[in-house]
């Protein structure tokens, strides 16, 4: 069904505060919700990832083996 961004936008204020995210993160999601924009909050959180990862000066590594480490 669809939603009307302002019900969109007021729930996800209500879960984000739920989860006691920062506002400055609840203000983030409601604009992204208000924009049609919260498919892009995957991709977004990959990038602030790997930035904090550059910042560290660490990378992000997958290991596979065929033993069970």
């Amino acid at each position: 069904p669809m939603v009307q961004r302002s019900q969109q936008a007021a729930i996800l204020q209500d879960v984000c505060a739920q989860m006691a995210l920062p506002k400055v993160l609840q203000s983030f999601v409601v604009q992204l919700a208000k924009a049609r924009r919260l498919v892009m909050l995957p991709k977004i959180v990959e990038v602030y990832r790997n930035l904090m990862l550059q910042a560290k000066g660490e990378r992000h590594a997958e290991i596979i083996s065929a033993h069970a480490l």
